[in-house]
């Protein structure tokens, strides 16, 4: 039917093509020419002026004219070709109005082989998820599959290659998710968070990498940590026992302490002697006959200090008396 159809549309256009030409080219070309031949780089002074204007007026009417003849040529030699165009619209006119249905029933019928298709697929790209456990969301399909030029085996295995690819990858995760595991177990550390960053595009490697430089820091603050504790401690023990021993010097004191007259004066007759107290030995002076005198000195000394002092004074003999200053 096509072929027939083909055959009785066999035509052709009978076409003669016209000549155009201009009476008296040659003198016109000459003429104008020669005026452009005087006229070229003429540079005009006041006398010349009017002259100029004159040649340009007669220039431009010829000018004017030639145009306007061009103008109607062309009018009058595209009559033919305005007749023919539009009995060639009214023909593809009466085309269109038996192809145009025929158009959309091969739109219709495509469109529904498309949709037909589109499930096809679906259902293919399902199955074949499901054989090899990996979830369908994760075929990626092609506006390119529904072409008819697409076949299903073309598809198929396109849809194969892409579950192969998907569980090689999920196989690859699985060996990093275990690599991070394992090495967050030897730390003894929870691998929730350092998991995480294998979704952010992280290796196995770089996260191992992160964890060790991780818990190096841990270490190192623990132990600076550990250090300051340790100097804390070894200072409050410093200071406990020099506490310790100023209590013990305290009550030493407090036990050997003897009443004094006023101003810690010390006499014969209230001191007391301290079991305690190492007294140096007697001195044993030949007699000597001085004049006693009297010296009025200020002591500055210990609880031992001034027993000490005052025990020796007291074997040189020498009296001593509270002052009231």
């Amino acid at each position: 039917m096509t072929n027939e159809i083909v055959k009785n549309l066999d035509f052709g256009v009978n076409y003669k093509q016209s000549e155009i030409t201009i009476n008296n080219k040659e003198q016109l070309i000459e003429t104008v020419q020669q005026y452009a031949n005087k006229y070229q780089g003429f540079i005009f002074t006041e006398e010349d002026i009017q002259q100029g204007k004159s040649v340009r007026a007669e220039l431009n009417k010829v000018a004017t004219a030639i145009d306007n003849k061009r103008k109607d040529v062309k009018k009058q030699f595209n009559q033919p070709y305005v007749a023919f165009e539009s009995e060639v619209k009214g023909i593809i006119s009466l085309i269109k109005d038996v192809s145009d249905p025929i158009d959309a029933g091969i739109k219709e019928l495509e469109e529904k082989q498309r949709k037909e298709k589109i499930k096809t697929i679906t259902e293919l790209v399902s199955k074949m998820a499901l054989e090899n456990e990996v979830d369908p969301s994760m075929i990626v399909t092609s506006q390119s599959w529904t072409n008819k030029t697409t076949s299903m085996k073309q598809i198929e295995e396109s849809i194969q290659f892409q579950i192969t690819n998907i569980k090689q990858e999920e196989e690859r995760k699985k060996g990093e998710i275990a690599i991070v595991k394992s090495v967050c177990e030897a730390y003894k550390i929870d691998s929730t968070g350092w998991l995480s960053h294998l979704d952010r595009g992280d290796s196995a490697a770089v996260i191992v990498q992160k964890i060790e430089a991780s818990e190096k820091r841990k270490r190192e603050e623990e132990e600076r940590k550990k250090a300051e504790e340790a100097r804390r401690a070894e200072l409050e023990k410093q200071r406990l026992v020099a506490q310790e021993q100023a209590e013990k010097e305290r009550m030493e004191q407090e036990a050997t302490k003897e009443v004094y007259l006023e101003d810690d004066v010390l006499t014969e007759e209230n001191y007391v002697e301290d079991p305690f107290v190492e007294v140096p030995p007697e001195v044993v002076n030949e007699p000597v006959f001085e004049q006693p005198r009297t010296s009025i000195i200020e002591i500055t000394g210990t609880e031992t200090q001034f027993k000490q002092l005052n025990q020796y004074m007291k074997t040189l003999g020498i009296k001593v008396k509270a002052y009231n200053g």
